[in-house]
C-alpha cells in the first residue's frame, strides 16, 4: 500500500468542515480514523471502513435510521481511496445521504491524487 499523507487528509477534512459543515474523516488500513474534522474520532476504528479495507464491500452507506439506532454511527457515506489500482485509504463524509454523494467523490479523488 502506498504511503498516505494523513496531514494532507487532515487539511482536506478541515476545509470540508469549514466550507460545507460536514464531518470528514480518513481511515488507515484497519479502518482506524487517522484524520478527521471531528478530532475526538481520531484513533477510533470505523467499522464501515474496516469492512471496506477487508474487501467485504466497496462502500458503506449509513442511513439516518441506522445512525439513530447506533451510539457511534453517523449518517453518511464511506468509500475507498484508490491510487494506481490499489486501495490506500478510506474516506467518509457524514451528512445527509442526499448531500454527500458529489462531495465524497471529489474528496476521495483529491486524496488519491496526493498519493
Amino acid at each position: 500500500m502506498p504511503v498516505i499523507d494523513f496531514d494532507f487528509g487532515q487539511e482536506l477534512c478541515d476545509q470540508v468542515a469549514k466550507e460545507l459543515d460536514f464531518v470528514c474523516s480518513f481511515m488507515g488500513d484497519r479502518g482506524t480514523i487517522m484524520a478527521s474534522s471531528d478530532r475526538e474520532r481520531i484513533g477510533k476504528v470505523h467499522n464501515g471502513a474496516a469492512r471496506i479495507m477487508r474487501g467485504e464491500v466497496d462502500e458503506f452507506v449509513a442511513t439516518a435510521e441506522e445512525a439513530a439506532k447506533s451510539s457511534g454511527m453517523r449518517e453518511g457515506i464511506t468509500v475507498g481511496v484508490d491510487f494506481e489500482g490499489k486501495r490506500k485509504s478510506i474516506s467518509a463524509i457524514t451528512t445527509t445521504i442526499d448531500s454527500v454523494n458529489t462531495v465524497i467523490v471529489n474528496v476521495s479523488q483529491a486524496m488519491g491524487a496526493n498519493g
